[in-house]
């Protein structure tokens, strides 16, 4: 249930997570994940669908006025889980 970030060759957000994507009668899957900067304000959220596959992933451009994300996930059984926080934006 805990999404990491990490930064891509391109100098993007990916965060993901390994979690079962599962349809049908008994669903248990990631709805959403979403990054937020540290000021606390959501910057960029993708939502995914039980019949999504697993792992999940989403890319994020990097927003140009924070210093620091931080990854969450939320899953329709469980809720909200949060990961650790990425430094981004060295020069600011």
């Amino acid at each position: 249930h805990v999404p990491t970030v990490s930064l891509t060759d391109d100098g993007k957000l990916k965060v993901t997570l390994t979690h079962g994507m599962t349809a049908g009668e008994n669903e248990h899957f990631i709805q959403y994940v979403y990054i937020k900067t540290d000021s606390g304000d959501v910057a960029d959220v993708s939502v995914f669908k039980p019949t999504d596959s697993a792992p999940v992933e989403a890319i994020f451009p990097v927003p140009s006025k924070a210093t620091s994300v931080t990854p969450f996930a939320y899953c329709n059984l469980h809720g909200v889980w949060s990961g650790t926080a990425l430094a981004v934006n060295p020069s600011l």
